[in-house]
């Protein structure tokens, strides 16, 4: 039973991480993409929000990719795991 608990409190920190992870994408991408539309004199412009968009996954990638695996995408994640194209470790 407690390895079954053990188990439990990996997945929730995986989906609380992934989670995590995806509004830090958000925020930092899309969070660019609307301040270069609302204020086209900061001067980010394509290259601006592209770069935050690379630099997010890349931090993102470093920082916590041995914990998710580097699927920061859910429904990349399910749909790979629905087609049995990867195994789940956990």
């Amino acid at each position: 039973m407690n390895a079954q608990v053990e188990r439990g409190r990996g997945i929730c920190r995986k989906v609380l991480l992934q989670s995590f992870l995806e509004h830090l994408l958000v925020f930092g991408g899309c969070g660019s993409a609307v301040l270069a539309a609302a204020f086209p004199e900061l001067g980010i412009g394509f290259v601006g929000v592209a770069l935050a968009f690379g630099l997010t996954v890349l931090t993102m990638a470093f920082a916590v990719g041995g914990i998710s695996g580097g699927h920061f995408n859910p429904a990349v994640s399910v749909a790979s795991r629905l087609r049995a194209s990867f195994r789940s470790a956990s």
